[in-house]
């Protein structure tokens, strides 16, 4: 990442602010697991964007990283690119070299998401990481 002066020029402050967020893939979205949660229909996507829809703006982050990420296309992307960020997604089980499904993966739905405001940072370089794949070469 690098660093986007403000226009002027002037300013020095290099502080930024960070949000890291589950969002909660609809894959691992169950009743049972959330027992909790009443009324039960929130737990639904439907009531689920509509909250987050509510909640980003006023997040006022610099950079979201957000974790099981699902509906990147119909949700995602859209909702984020109106709130002035740019982003990068991985979906899980891709392998990023040459963009096929990992043969020791399952297919999942989900992802790890980056945003980032774009009057603030530009992206140099990204590459995704399998991270399932470094946690066999720990064993």
């Amino acid at each position: 990442w690098h660093w986007r002066r403000p226009d002027d020029g002037r300013s020095s402050d290099r502080s930024f602010s960070l949000v890291s967020l589950n969002v909660l893939a609809d894959e691992y979205c169950h009743r049972k697991n959330f027992e909790y949660c009443r009324p039960h229909e929130i737990l639904h996507w439907k009531s689920r964007s509509k909250a987050l829809r509510h909640i980003l703006p006023r997040l006022d982050a610099d950079i979201l990283c957000l974790q099981e990420v699902d509906h990147f296309d119909d949700f995602w992307q859209k909702e984020l690119t109106s709130l002035g960020y740019r982003c990068d997604y991985c979906q899980r089980g891709i392998d990023y070299e040459d963009g096929s499904r990992s043969r020791s993966e399952s297919p999942k739905k989900d992802g790890c998401l980056v945003a980032w405001r774009c009057e603030r940072f530009r992206k140099v370089s990204a590459e995704g990481v399998n991270m399932n794949l470094l946690a066999d070469l720990a064993d």
